[in-house]
């Protein structure tokens, strides 16, 4: 078995190393109680806030979907494409697409004989678009607003016959324009001219909304451009908005605090570690003692902090959200720990025998 430069095995070299750290931490020596909860602040008062900031731009970034802010729309009256309009479906960040046009002729609802709602005809995803809820396999979509007033069921007509009643959509009164709050929405074949082209795109991308001109017929130059509900301004990239949010100026903060913890810790024991090294322990064990005495606080404290950090974040997210908060949580906790060991290390590097006079007598 391979020995080090005293002779003695690497395995008993290790063994010794292991039983003097956990005598200093079991005596206090190490100061593992204070390194624990210095340590333990930082990660919440870093990672925690930083997370909780991260998950309040998804918070935010769902409400724009939700609320219609991320559904663009081209508008040209029997100029749209709707084989274009729905090839969009395949671009990167979109949910769904459809194509409307208005129906030639109003839905003779028997219960509406003189306000007849108007009837739009579309091809695409409508559940996708608009949160569409299939009640059954065929008929008509109603925007709620007409359904609390007709009912789920089929609808009888003036001429009596029944109309089937496929499913409802919601069309809140938040902001977003009120053409579809009380209409029905007949779905046709993807054939003919559309009057609109209906994209929804989550997260943001705006290399797929800048393809929604291509729903246009060749040559259309008066087209409309909207978002469905434009009171959350300017669509923005989720991305983008991780990449700025405040907190993120924060990790230098706590990289450096963990580092100098780490690095304290150590230098105050800088009489004891000096005698240690008069004594004849070696520079490489005590490095390596070291090491072990700040894991053995420093890796439960950053558990336990990515953990809190990690359960006050992820409530409400998406299942791809909470992975990106476990992963960004994990990574900045990896780093603060990171940086107290190292922090430990360079102490040690610093500590030399010849020193231990002047460390007694200053002391």
């Amino acid at each position: 078995m391979r020995s080090n430069r005293g002779g003695a095995p690497l395995w008993q070299t290790a063994m010794i190393c292991l039983g003097e750290a956990a005598r200093n931490v079991a005596t206090g020596t190490t100061r593992a109680a204070l390194g624990a909860l210095g340590l333990l602040i930082i990660v919440l008062g870093v990672v925690a806030t930083d997370a909780l900031a991260a998950a309040q731009v998804f918070t935010q970034q769902r409400a724009v979907a939700d609320g219609g802010g991320a559904t663009h729309i081209v508008a040209a009256d029997g100029a749209i494409s709707p084989q274009r309009c729905l090839a969009l479906s395949g671009l990167r960040g979109v949910v769904g697409v459809m194509a409307l046009r208005e129906a030639d002729a109003r839905l003779p609802v028997l219960a509406m004989p003189h306000t007849a709602p108007a009837t739009y005809e579309v091809a695409g995803d409508v559940e996708a678009v608009l949160g569409g809820v299939r009640t059954s396999r065929m008929g008509i979509w109603l925007a709620e607003g007409l359904s609390a007033r007709l009912g789920a069921g089929p609808i009888p007509l003036a001429d009596g016959s029944q109309a089937q009643v496929l499913g409802t959509f919601p069309y809140p009164d938040d902001g977003r324009s009120s053409r579809l709050a009380t209409v029905t929405l007949l779905p046709v074949t993807a054939d003919g001219a559309f009057d609109a082209c209906w994209l929804k795109v989550w997260p943001h991308e705006p290399a797929s909304v800048a393809l929604l001109d291509s729903a246009l017929e060749p040559g259309v130059e008066n087209a409309e451009r909207s978002v469905l509900n434009p009171t959350f301004g300017e669509p923005h990239s989720t991305a983008d908005l991780l990449q700025a949010r405040p907190t993120r100026p924060l990790l230098l903060v706590g990289l450096v605090a963990t580092g100098g913890l780490g690095f304290a810790l150590v230098w105050m024991r800088r009489v004891e570690l000096s005698l240690a090294l008069h004594l004849g322990v070696r520079p490489p064990q005590q490095r390596w003692q070291v090491l072990v005495e700040t894991s053995a606080w420093a890796l439960p404290a950053a558990a336990l902090g990515a953990a809190v950090a990690g359960a006050v974040s992820a409530p409400g997210a998406s299942p791809a959200e909470a992975a990106w908060l476990a992963r960004e949580v994990a990574i900045l906790t990896a780093a603060l720990t990171a940086l107290a060991l190292a922090g430990a290390l360079s102490a040690t590097l610093l500590i030399r025998e010849h020193k231990l006079f002047a460390w007694t007598k200053d002391r």
